[in-house]
């Protein structure tokens, strides 16, 4: 039995249409059964349906590679939604939490699928897969709400054995620019606050501050108000097609442009991110990079990848990658309607290696928003 959800990519959302938000944000809760595959994720959506005795129909890029690590990854590291992957020869068992996910239906290409076992929100599923030459093969996870989350493996037909791939010198590369992130100039970090020249930056940050203040409020850890920040950008935030078809300008990416219109594009959603966990005192990076598509290796000219920004933070000294707008699935559309159609989960505290599937890192900055007030 397998299941394939096919989406349209970047512009899908079948989701309710609801009339303009007010100009002052305000938090909601997130439903936990809202799961959705990130607009980014649209070249993975379909499993196929070639009979496994045909194998896999072309020969695997030489530009990928199997990471030469353990045989244990962490696809996601936070807790309420922990997912695992332990690769024994061809058998692949994925493990961990579920708490949000609410993961249904695990499958693999050219292999098995099944219902994981559950224990509370603990799950565990083992799956293997036989072809008779080396190829790609996707992990799928289909969760409660209809839509999935795919991984890239490889399968080594000699050995009979599974691996986690990623395009090369990503994750070294993904690595590298978290060891020494520039601290953005006031001047510059004031241009993501308002692109006006009288714009009330004192007011605007005011207003960041009380609404990062009601997001977080009763969390104590920073782990969790950097959970609820994410979460909370991811569904208020609307993708604006009318920006992206007007060639992105400067304005949308504000602070203020968010605060007045609830959308923007990438780099909106990563500098949203940013402000709200400034004013928890959270060191939150922006970052420039590229979205991978398939296979691609790293090289100086990024080849077809799309040019994406995304986020990192540090908590008790350790890394969490963060994608506020993949994460997304609410879109502000060219005909002035707002489709909501909730959130992932996926792409908060995600596995580097996962993470390094399909981000590749060029530079990242922090943006002292608060010093603006000094």
């Amino acid at each position: 039995m397998c299941f394939a959800v096919i989406l349209s990519g970047c512009d899908n959302g079948g989701g309710e249409s609801v009339s303009a938000p007010s100009p002052i944000i305000s938090s909601k809760p997130v439903s936990s059964s809202q799961s959705v595959s990130s607009p980014a994720e649209s070249t993975e959506n379909g499993i196929s349906s070639e009979s496994p005795e045909s194998g896999i129909s072309s020969e695997p890029p030489v530009i990928s590679e199997p990471i030469e690590q353990t045989n244990v990854f962490n696809l996601i590291r936070d807790l309420r939604n922990e997912v695992n992957i332990r690769f024994d020869g061809n058998k692949a068992t994925v493990y961990g939490k579920d708490s949000d996910l609410n993961i249904q239906w695990i499958s693999i290409d050219y292999g098995d699928d099944d219902e994981p076992e559950k224990n509370g929100n603990n799950f565990t599923c083992t799956l293997s897969v036989s072809l008779r030459k080396d190829g790609f093969v996707n992990l799928w996870l289909i969760t409660e709400s209809g839509y999935t989350y795919s991984y890239r493996m490889k399968y080594n037909a000699a050995e009979k054995s599974l691996s986690f791939v990623v395009p090369m010198g990503s994750i070294q590369q993904n690595n590298k620019v978290t060891e020494n992130s520039p601290i953005l100039a006031p001047a510059l970090v004031k241009r993501y606050v308002t692109t006006k020249e009288n714009g009330d930056v004192n007011a605007i940050l005011g207003k960041i501050r009380s609404l990062s203040d009601e997001i977080c409020k009763g969390l104590d850890s920073d782990y969790d108000k950097l959970r609820a920040i994410s979460r909370w950008v991811s569904d208020n935030i609307y993708y604006d097609y009318p920006a992206h078809d007007a060639g992105i300008p400067e304005e949308c990416l504000s602070l203020e442009y968010m605060l007045d219109k609830h959308s923007s594009v990438c780099g909106g959603y990563a500098n949203m991110t940013s402000a709200l966990c400034a004013a928890q005192g959270i060191k939150c990076y922006n970052i420039k990079g590229h979205a991978l598509q398939g296979d691609e290796t790293y090289d100086e000219a990024h080849g077809s990848a799309a040019y994406h920004e995304w986020n990192y933070a540090v908590i008790d000294g350790r890394v969490i990658w963060i994608d506020s707008g993949w994460n997304s699935y609410n879109y502000f559309r060219s005909n002035g309607t707002y489709d909501y159609n909730g959130i992932g989960f996926k792409y908060f505290d995600i596995g580097i290696e996962a993470f390094s599937q399909n981000h590749m890192c060029d530079s990242a900055e922090y943006r002292d928003f608060y010093r603006l007030l000094e």
